[in-house]
């Protein structure tokens, strides 16, 4: 079982829990992982994840803001030539 919380005192409430529930689940061979959100480790580990992505992800908003910009700017635009190509498709 793996599991991430804000409090730290939570880790023993819940390997308390899932060993009343199914007693197996947590048997001498099990390997019982909990980390503090708080905890250095776990925030380090957050960022070494999040961070490559980063560039990716704000690229995405940049394009995404550019494009939905565009579609804003020249939606009148677009509505003539759908209209006019609507006219010459009816003919």
């Amino acid at each position: 079982a793996f599991f991430v919380s804000l409090r730290p005192d939570i880790h023993s409430e819940i390997r308390a829990y899932i060993n009343q529930t199914s007693p197996t689940l947590l048997s001498q061979t099990a390997t019982y992982y909990g980390a503090s959100m708080t905890s250095p480790q776990t925030l380090f580990l957050i960022f070494y994840v999040i961070a490559p992505w980063a560039p990716v992800i704000l690229a995405n908003f940049v394009y995404r803001s550019k494009a939905l910009k565009f579609l804003r700017d020249n939606t009148s635009i677009f509505s003539t030539e759908m209209r006019r190509l609507q006219k010459q498709l009816i003919k």
